[in-house]
């Protein structure tokens, strides 16, 4: 899902997306991504367009997209950058997983943040996309993991809690 303007995005099992306008409650078809992964993930883009990632499954390219509209008012597909994961992993992240077959995901993303969230597995990455800077964030695991990246804010003048108050991280993995 991938809030966009006004707008709420849904990827479809098939890679069509559903396009939610939230003020004039209407619902439409976006058409499919012009792109085959085995994981997509669609997103806001930097200047507030609909954007995706996919990663290519046996060369490790993650692929940015984002709908773009012409001068004419046409709106398409546009290929804006490809990222060479093996130039940014560990070797041995790669060939872990080209040994496996298993290849790499696009999972999560933070807009705000400018960042991807990548499965390599066994490990899950965030790639800071200005910098192309790498992290790992969560080492081996048993089963399925997924990513929630979240963004805190606060609305000033409203007041949560009191100074006494604790919070309790949980970790369900």
């Amino acid at each position: 899902m991938a809030l966009v303007g006004n707008k709420i995005y849904f990827l479809l099992d098939n890679n069509s997306i559903i396009e939610f306008v939230l003020d004039k409650h209407t619902l439409g078809l976006v058409e499919e991504v012009p792109c085959t992964y085995d994981q997509i993930l669609i997103m806001s883009t930097e200047d507030g367009c609909l954007g995706l990632a996919g990663v290519e499954r046996f060369n490790f390219n993650l692929n940015l997209w984002s709908k773009v509209a012409s001068i004419d008012g046409v709106v398409t597909w546009t290929h804006l950058s490809v990222i060479e994961l093996v130039k940014i992993l560990a070797p041995e992240a790669v060939s872990v997983c080209m040994a496996g077959g298993i290849g790499a995901h696009a999972v999560g993303c933070a807009v705000d943040a400018d960042v991807i969230f990548i499965d390599v597995y066994p490990s899950i990455y965030m790639i800071h996309l200005k910098s192309m800077k790498i992290e790992e964030v969560s080492k081996e695991r048993v089963g399925k993991q997924y990513v929630f990246p979240y963004t805190s804010f606060y609305a000033p003048g409203i007041a949560i809690g009191g100074a006494n108050d604790q919070v309790e991280l949980l970790n369900n993995s």
